[in-house]
This record gives C-alpha cells, structure tokens and sequence, in this order.
C-alpha cells in the first residue's frame, strides 16, 4: 500500500553557456527563477526538496541556502542531466527508507504551474504507474515523477544514458500527461528569458490535461 510519500529534485547544476550568465539567478518577479522554482516545490507540501547545483555552486548557494531545502553538489555536472539525476536519487535513497516516488523538476523552466505538479501527484497515486511523465511537441519528459521501483535504474544515469533512454524501457508503465506547452517552456538564451518574461504577463498558464 503506498504511503504517499515522494520527494523534488530541482536540477540546477548547467554552467548557463548560451545565456553567457548564470540563469538560474535571472531576476524573476521579486527573486530569482531559482528561488521561484524552489518556493513553487515547497508548496506542494512534499517530503523534503532537494537541489543539485554543479556549475557556479557557491553563487547559486548563497542565494537559495536560507530555504527549507536540502543542497546536492554535483561534481560531475559536466556530464549533463542524467548526471545530476544520478546524484540527487543517491541522496534521497540515502534519506528515506521509504519513499513512493520522487518528482523531477528543471531548474530553467519558471511558468511551471502548481496546479500540474500538483496533478502529476494526483494521478501518480490514484494511477500507480512507474512514470508519470510530461508530453512534449515531439517527445515527453521532466517534469516526471518516477516511482521507486525505478530508482536503481535512475541511479546509473549518466552521459550516454538518460532519463529519456529510461522512459522508453518503462513506456508501457508511463502515463504521459498533456499541460499547456507554454508552462514547459525553458531558458536557454537571453531571447528565451525575454520572451517568457512576457508570457509570464500576459498568461495565466492554465494546464491541459
């Protein structure tokens, strides 16, 4: 019987290369889109929040440290997502003895809504699948919650293995969940930051299922 307990995992460990400044510190309202994230994650009432930074970790962490969160370093954030995935499941499964699943969110994507995640939870348990994952235009992804049964797997992610690879094993146990594309969208480049400042104004992001 599950206990309806699951954790975040915030991946904020990218270097910002195409933004050529440190995106995870961009001013986001009254904040930054880091800390937007984190409050947004702390809402949703979970078991505990946990962030992994790798690039620009001390600037990062001076910022978001006076959170109710648990910080991850990830060394070896050069080798990209799956990387800081590996990590953050290591440190959560070395937390909780139990735990129903955990949810995975970008650090990048500020129009992120409660009322999906919390609809992500909801179908989660109400569904039991091994993945709830989130459509794409063209493939599917984080946000995603992954149940326990695939922590192992998500604990040898790395650069030529990601959670993509994962999911595509698991598909036949995924649910796949349709939101507004707009409140997936990321940061990349300055353009990205500007352009979903604007949706951030003039949308109120309403998420499809």
């Amino acid at each position: 019987m599950l206990s309806n307990k699951i954790a975040v995992i915030i991946l904020a460990a990218g270097n910002s290369n195409r933004m050529g400044k440190i995106k995870q510190l961009l001013e986001w309202e009254d904040k930054t889109i880091i800390e937007k994230i984190i409050k947004l994650s702390l809402s949703l009432k979970t078991e505990d929040v946990f962030v992994v930074l790798g690039s620009n970790y001390k600037k990062i962490y001076d910022v978001i440290n006076k959170y109710n969160i648990t910080i991850i370093k990830n060394n070896s954030w050069e080798n990209g997502i799956g990387s800081s995935i590996s990590t953050g499941i290591k440190k959560v499964m070395g937390y909780y003895n139990s735990l129903d699943g955990v949810l995975i969110i970008l650090g990048d994507q500020p129009l992120i809504s409660k009322k999906y995640l919390e609809k992500m939870i909801h179908v989660f348990f109400k569904k039991k699948p091994d993945i709830v994952s989130s459509k794409y235009k063209k493939s599917f992804g984080v946000p995603a919650i992954f149940s326990n049964s695939i922590f192992q797997g998500l604990t040898n992610l790395n650069k030529d293995f990601g959670a993509k690879k994962l999911m595509e094993i698991h598909l036949k146990s995924m649910i796949i969940l349709k939101p507004s594309q707009e409140i997936l969208y990321d940061i990349d480049t300055e353009k990205d930051y500007r352009d979903i400042k604007k949706l951030s104004t003039n949308s109120n992001h309403t998420s499809i299922i």
